[in-house]
């Protein structure tokens, strides 16, 4: 009797835990159906109410970078080939004809024209040619930036006198000289030209067309350093300005130095400096007879390189 009252007991315990494990599953699964139900997006709501109300939130502000006020470059910069025959951009003749040839039809203004020669060759001489020729046919106003002491006013007389039978002292008027020292004071007078012609208000510089600096040499002593580099970049930058923003003529006078070979020349001041000049003019004497002086076009955006012509000066002192 004991042994199955006890075995009945056993079965009936063993049938509540079963009946307990079964109303726990049971609600298991109910919670987990619930979990369920929650996760399951809801497909009532409208995907395009969603997007409202993304773009109504309040979206991060945007960063504006700040740029400098400092003008390096004129804006126009670029010139297509009708800008050539306007008004704005002209040329005028430089008192050497075969020059003038060379170049196709003169010096352009809005240009920087550079001019490379070793010494005594006559880079001076042609500065002043076609300075005193300018003020000779024309009533257009010049700056010739002396740097290394150069400048004749005897020379000028005699070549205006040769051009033309106006009077001396009205040709004279027309050119004014700058002397500069030395790197930072032929920025200085760049920086004055400027001032002065965004003034306009004296009447010689409402009339300047042409330019003239003889010699941009004076930088090759700075440029052995790293701010010589940036000093020659910075002058380069004013002088491109000023011929593009006002529409002057700048000649450009530059030296020679040695290069690979007994007899080889080459500009100064290198490769960096050459990027800011339009065009260049190589005068040199001929290999072959040192008596006679040659000029070559070796750069230019609109004419085609590798012109040589031969010139020599007469007893005034006109290229001929």
């Amino acid at each position: 009797m004991k042994s199955s009252t006890t075995l009945s007991a056993t079965v009936q315990g063993q049938e509540k835990e079963l009946k307990n494990e079964g109303c726990r599953l049971s609600v298991s699964d109910e919670v987990n159906e619930e979990v369920d139900e929650k996760v399951k997006p809801n497909l009532s709501v409208d995907p395009m109410a969603k997007r409202q109300d993304q773009s109504t939130r309040p979206q991060p502000r945007k960063r504006k970078r700040k740029v400098s006020n400092i003008e390096l470059c004129p804006v126009k910069t670029l010139r297509t080939w009708g800008d050539l025959y306007s008004a704005n951009y002209r040329w005028f003749q430089s008192g050497f004809k075969k020059l003038d040839l060379l170049l196709g039809g003169g010096i352009n203004t809005g240009e920087v024209l550079e001019v490379v020669g070793s010494s005594s060759i006559g880079k001076t001489q042609l500065c002043l040619t076609v300075a005193s020729y300018l003020a000779a046919v024309s009533q257009d106003s010049i700056i010739y930036v002396d740097t290394a002491n150069t400048f004749s006013p005897t020379r000028v007389q005699t070549l205006y006198q040769a051009f033309t039978t106006k009077p001396l002292r009205q040709g004279l008027k027309q050119i004014k000289v700058y002397k500069a020292v030395n790197a930072f004071a032929l920025n200085t007078v760049l920086e004055e030209i400027k001032s002065k012609l965004q003034n306009r208000n004296d009447p010689f510089f409402r009339r300047l067309r042409l330019l003239i600096i003889d010699s941009i040499g004076i930088i090759a002593p700075f440029t052995k350093k790293f701010r010589g580099l940036a000093l020659m970049a910075e002058t380069g930058r004013r002088i491109q300005a000023l011929a593009q923003r006002f529409n002057l003529a700048l000649l450009v006078i530059n030296s020679t130095v040695r290069a690979e070979g007994p007899t080889a020349l080459k500009p100064a001041l290198g490769e960096t400096w050459s990027h800011f000049a339009d065009a260049r003019i190589s005068m040199y004497f001929n290999p072959l007879n040192k008596s006679e002086r040659l000029m070559a076009l070796v750069k230019s955006h609109n004419m085609k390189l590798g012109s040589c012509i031969k010139f020599s000066f007469n007893d005034v002192g006109q290229l001929s």
